[in-house]
């Protein structure tokens, strides 16, 4: 079993260049914007409420093209979700309707997002 540990993205006011989804700096904490923040705590409250205590999460890496996603499967005592990541340049997040299906559809800009991203959905298996 492989167990990596990562800080949790600080709110960061500065503005950054580049649009990304998470602020990762070779020395540093890493950050997350002011308009990254609520899509985070909303998508963190929805797998909450569908999933209860979250047990599992099963990432399988996929290539359609020159494109990169992550299909995500998270399960929880009450449920499961499936998340697909991909890597499309641009952040885009599931709308409030969205969330009332069971696939969820997420956008980052690139690689070191999208880990990033796999790292903190499974850090809420270990905050509960």
């Amino acid at each position: 079993m492989m167990y990596l540990k990562y800080p949790e993205p600080e709110l960061q006011t500065a503005v950054h260049p580049g649009g990304v989804v998470f602020f990762l700096p070779p020395q540093g904490k890493p950050g997350v914007t002011e308009i990254t923040q609520p899509h985070l705590l909303r998508l963190r409250s929805h797998l909450n409420r569908r999933l209860g205590r979250l047990r599992r999460v099963v990432c399988q890496p996929q290539r359609v093209g020159m494109n990169s996603s992550v299909a995500v499967t998270l399960e929880g005592d009450t449920g499961k979700v499936y998340l697909l990541v991909s890597v499309c340049g641009h952040e885009c997040w599931p709308s409030e309707e969205e969330y009332t299906h069971l696939r969820w559809y997420i956008q980052v800009v690139d690689a070191a997002d999208l880990f990033y991203l796999l790292l903190w959905l499974n850090g809420m298996e270990a905050e509960k």
